[in-house]
């Protein structure tokens, strides 16, 4: 008994003992973490001493991947001090794959994946192994290293077969059969590793996800999506959550669960929002809003209007552009293709299908995406686009074409550009851009040209013609004839094959205004022989065509109007006229007699006849045509030709009359010519009266001019009026000019001879 409360004693004072110290301890907690830390070994102390900074950067993986960023180096610098420090902790395996995700937040891809790689490879039997190989799965497929991917699981099953790194990387590789089909290769995999290690999911966790994904395949929705669960309580990586919680909600969306998938779709977007399963979350819900609108709308007609897509379009796009190779882009890609087809987006809708076919071309979805494009190449034909709209379809099309392939999408695509190229061409004609049109025909010809494609050419020469003249008219209404030419020149052999006449015509007319008369005659003589039917053997007979042309193969059709063929004809007859071939002028007038007589009677024809006729000194011929020409349409050419004439057959009526009416049009220089000329003749034609007439118009324009002055007192003279005024001669004789004082004195002195001793011979 003494014993035994001796023992109690000492056992209740011992326990007194230690709870005293323990209050002691826990009254001074600085002093209880130093009684513990000289416990634990220096590697422990180190690793519990980064281990706060560790979980804010995992926490900031998670919830934000610019903050992770931003913490990235100090996290770096801290796990390889301990590395460098701890060499053979056995912490140093989760050291380095947390050095890997450190690197990878940062975007140093090759640094991430050496890290894993050191974990998978150095330490196999590490629970972190597992990890790393996971990891590198996703960084090594985005860095287009596959083929390296499979030889390093490869290298690790044949080293450490019975590692878990091994274990993990014949998982992966079973997952990646599985993917392509190989249903019945992953089942045994999973089988035999079931069969060698009765713990393997607890070992390897992954292969909880491999056992998901078969229960997946054969409909086994609710095991796959226990295995899942599991799978999510024993993983860190968030990427793998997100994946595990996404194959959950496709579960619960391929068993028609559609809010307990929404459910889980929503999780994804709010909690992995920098995950690609958000994006995919995201497209999931679209899709379900869409098919819960289409089905209100058959009950509630007329109260939904279309819906603003932008959103969508814009997270099809990023899903397709950032995650070309995930399953799933498939589908998104052909839900974008819809879209662009819904939202009129045709171009888009054929860019996409032909991306699909090249990248994709056994897909499911390829059949589906093909009609769409079919449905998109209709909508184009029918539809009326822009300028701008078929410009960018030119643009995306126009390499089809020169591609020349026997792709059925290839072909059509380039069918259907060649339609709406010549569409275009026609809509610039059409808004007065001819200079755009014809740089399209431009880039057309030379595609075509270069695949001999004759047919196709001939369809786009018309609105090739209608742009080149509208062009010509422009530059010659802006007064621009030289720019006319050095375009011609330019382009010089695509035109001559167009073959249009009447830009022969037009460059002739540009060459006329430049004053170049010879190369003016040779465009006309090209015009003539494009677009008549006369006999070239009797032009050249009649001297009409210039020397050094030479007669080239007729037109394509392109035939002269009648109209037409008289501006030739009288342009050309006025430049031969200008250029002084009397000769060529006339036979050109010929053949304006013989081929337009209807345009020969024409007020131009005649002034031009009454023009030659003057050149010829055919004084009554020029006066009645020029007179006829007056009768149908008044011009100041012809009236000044009628002038001219009357002045040389003495017809006064007729000069004064039309001096009135040209008088107002004339310059100064002008004035006086033709004045001069008036009062010459009518000296020449002995009525001083006449020539007093225009010499004292003459003489208010040039008062000084000794020359006018010693006409109008020459004309006095003659018309007996010398004594009317001061003698006229006194001031030539005064003149300060020797040659008119002697003229001045030569006549007074030959007045007084005939006033005087022989005024009786007169």
């Amino acid at each position: 008994m003494e014993s035994f409360v001796n023992t109690r004693g000492i056992g209740y004072l011992s326990l007194c003992i230690l709870s005293g110290i323990m209050c002691f301890l826990i009254g001074n907690p600085s002093l209880a973490a130093a009684s513990v830390a000289k416990e634990l070994p220096p590697d422990e102390v180190a690793w519990k001493a980064i281990s706060p900074q560790l979980e804010i950067f995992w926490k900031d993986v998670e919830d934000s991947p610019f903050q992770a960023a931003k913490g990235a180096w100090p996290v770096i610098e801290s796990l390889k001090g301990f590395i460098k420090e701890y060499p053979s902790s056995i912490h140093v395996p989760e050291a380095y794959y947390d050095l890997g995700e450190a690197y990878a937040s940062i975007s140093f891809v090759p640094e991430a994946i050496a890290h894993w790689r050191i974990v998978a490879k150095y330490y196999p039997d590490s629970k972190w192994a597992g990890e790393a190989l996971t990891a590198l799965v996703a960084y090594m497929k985005e860095q287009g290293q596959t083929n390296k991917l499979v030889a390093f699981y490869r290298e690790l099953m044949r080293q450490f077969p019975d590692s878990k790194a091994a274990k993990t990387a014949k998982i992966i590789l079973a997952i990646q059969a599985l993917k392509e089909g190989k249903i019945k290769l992953a089942t045994r995999v999973a089988d035999q590793m079931a069969k060698a290690s009765p713990s393997i999911e607890v070992e390897v966790p992954q292969f909880l996800d491999l056992e998901a994904r078969l229960a997946e395949e054969r409909g086994h929705y609710e095991e796959a999506r226990r295995f899942w669960i599991h799978y999510i309580n024993l993983i860190k990586l968030p990427s793998h959550r997100a994946q595990a919680l996404f194959h959950i909600a496709e579960t619960y969306r391929k068993e028609g669960s559609a809010l307990k998938a929404r459910k889980y779709y929503a999780l994804i977007r709010r909690d992995y929002s920098n995950l690609p399963e958000a994006l995919f979350a995201r497209f999931r819900m679209a899709q379900m809003e869409e098919k819960a609108k289409k089905r209100l709308s058959r009950y509630v007609k007329g109260t939904f209007r279309q819906q603003d897509t932008t959103l969508e379009d814009q997270l099809f796009s990023k899903i397709v552009e950032q995650f070309p190779d995930y399953p799933l882009t498939h589908e998104v890609e052909f839900e974008l293709t819809r879209l662009k087809l819904r939202e009129k987006k045709f171009l888009d809708v054929l860019e996409l299908a032909w991306n699909f076919k090249q990248q994709s071309p056994s897909n499911p979805y390829l059949a589906r995406i093909l009609e769409c494009a079919r449905e998109a190449e209709k909508a184009l034909v029918s539809a009326e686009p822009g300028i701008h709209k078929l410009q960018e379809m030119v643009a995306f099309g126009s390499p089809f074409i020169q591609a020349h392939s026997n792709d059925p999408l290839a072909s059509s695509i380039a069918n259907l550009t060649q339609v709406l190229w010549l569409r275009l061409m026609n809509r610039l004609v059409g808004r007065h851009d001819p200079r755009k049109a014809l740089d399209e025909y431009w880039r057309f010809r030379r595609i075509y040209k270069g695949l001999k494609d004759k047919g196709t050419l001939t369809k786009a020469r018309p609105v090739a013609a209608k742009a080149l003249l509208a062009l010509d008219r422009d530059l010659l209404k802006q007064k621009r004839p030289m720019d006319l030419v050095n375009y011609h020149f330019i382009h010089r052999d695509a035109i001559e094959e167009l073959d249009i006449p009447e830009h022969q015509l037009l460059l002739g007319h540009a060459w006329g205004e430049i004053g170049v008369p010879k190369a003016a005659l040779r465009a006309y003589f090209r015009a003539f022989e494009m677009g008549t039917t006369q006999n070239l053997h009797a032009v050249r007979s009649l001297d009409a065509a210039p020397q050094g042309t030479k007669t080239r193969p007729r037109g394509r059709g392109y035939i002269f109007t009648a109209n037409k063929k008289a501006e030739l004809f009288i342009a050309w007859a006025s430049q031969a006229l200008k250029d002084g071939d009397l000769s060529a002028a006339e036979n050109i007038l010929n053949l304006l007699d013989s081929q337009c007589p209807d345009a020969a009677i024409g007020p131009r024809a005649l002034a031009l006849k009454a023009r030659l006729a003057a050149k010829r000194g055919d004084w009554v011929a020029s006066f009645n045509m020029a007179q006829d020409s007056l009768d149908r349409k008044a011009r100041k050419g012809t009236r000044l030709l009628l002038f001219n004439a009357s002045v040389k057959l003495g017809e006064w009526n007729q000069v004064h009359e039309q001096w009135t009416r040209i008088e107002k049009d004339l310059d100064p220089a002008q004035k006086a010519l033709l004045l001069r000329s008036w009062g010459d003749e009518a000296l020449n034609l002995e009525q001083p009266s006449e020539a007093l007439s225009a010499y004292n118009r003459l003489s208010k324009l040039e008062p000084d001019n000794p020359a006018v002055v010693w006409r109008l007192a020459l004309a006095r003279t003659r018309a007996g009026k010398e004594n009317e005024t001061a003698n006229p001669w006194q001031s030539l004789l005064k003149s300060t000019d020797p040659f008119w004082s002697k003229v001045a004195k030569a006549e007074t002195q030959d007045q007084k001879f005939w006033n005087g001793i022989a005024g009786d011979f007169r």
